[in-house]
């Protein structure tokens, strides 16, 4: 075989689908790889086709220690997530995308030990050479369930390799997600097949979002985003820059305050004294700094004294 499979995309929404015809999967920060297990190699291809099998190697490893499992499935396609798990149902973000800039051997086998990743498999693509693509979806999960049950392995702590674990009611599982500050679930369509490089309704992402109050602190002028930040030890430190979420009525009365009570303007920024607060939605935090925010609402019940970094953190993490 020499093609690689452009991986099938779920699409974005806002609410959790409902019914018989549906299963849930937790979703994970990390990076989707489908895995190849052929005669001769073993390659871990990314999104956008890149091999990145020399970054993970002790995903490598863990596949050679148990080749006598896998050499009755050969040639054998998985879909899955790289990943760095803190708990279950949650994987962190930071560490991964680390694990994935890193190109120097010495310096990747070190990270291998002290921050090992899991590839999580929640699909089979090819058994034996057989293409599973047109299988419906839980005839595919049997496939996988069958292979894993091979491994006697199924906990992170103890492996890394792992079939994720899908559940028939979503209240089962977004509690969970929720209890662990994780990334949301994915939803998907029993009967679906596995179309490639789609971006598809058979399966859905929802987030779990999180939510924090932020000062208000300058207007880009060039795209048009808004600044913000929290109070860290005595001082105001930039957090992030918003622009979606927020409607256009919002939006203009949002920049007339800020033109009004200019403190400093250039050609860039026009820069505001701490007064304004806003409730934010966003994914997670990553350096510092938040990931994906969204504008939720105006806070006019909140002073900017109380929107601190240990508030926000407190709300959006398990630990500070």
């Amino acid at each position: 075989m020499n093609k690689y499979y452009k991986p099938m995309l779920p699409t974005l929404v806002e609410s959790v689908p409902k019914g018989s015809n549906w299963i849930y999967e937790a979703k994970y920060d990390g990076f989707r790889c489908l895995l190849y297990i052929f005669e001769e190699r073993i390659e871990m291809i990314s999104r956008n086709l890149i091999n990145i099998s020399d970054s993970f190697p002790e995903i490598i490893n863990e596949i050679k220690r148990n080749i006598n499992i896998f050499e009755k499935h050969k040639p054998l396609v998985l879909d899955g997530e790289i990943v760095i798990l803190e708990s279950e149902f949650r994987a962190d973000f930071e560490k991964i995308q680390i694990r994935g800039r890193t190109k120097i051997e010495k310096k990747i086998n070190l990270l291998a030990s002290e921050t090992p990743a899991h590839y999580i498999s929640f699909d089979i693509l090819m058994d034996q050479g057989t293409s599973l693509l047109k299988e419906p979806l839980l005839l595919r999960k049997k496939y996988l369930s069958e292979l894993f049950s091979g491994l006697s392995i199924d906990h992170y702590q103890t492996s890394k390799l792992l079939n994720i674990e899908f559940f028939e009611n979503s209240e089962e599982l977004f509690p969970r997600i929720e209890a662990e500050y994780g990334e949301g679930i994915v939803a998907k369509k029993v009967n679906s097949t596995w179309d490639e490089g789609a971006r598809t309704t058979n399966w859905l992402k929802i987030k779990n979002w999180k939510k924090a109050n932020f000062i208000i602190l300058s207007y880009e002028k060039q795209n048009g985003y808004f600044h913000v930040g929290l109070v860290k030890e005595q001082q105001i430190v930039h957090v992030g820059l918003f622009l979606h979420g927020i409607s256009d009525e919002e939006r203009m009365a949002l920049y007339k305050i800020i033109k009004a009570n200019a403190t400093i303007e250039d050609s860039d920024f026009i820069f505001i004294n701490p007064s304004i607060c806003v409730e934010l939605l966003f994914l997670d935090w990553y350096k510092d700094e938040i990931r994906q925010p969204r504008f939720s609402q105006f806070r006019l019940d909140v002073t900017w004294e109380a929107c601190t970094w240990e508030e926000a953190r407190k709300r959006t993490m398990k630990s500070l």
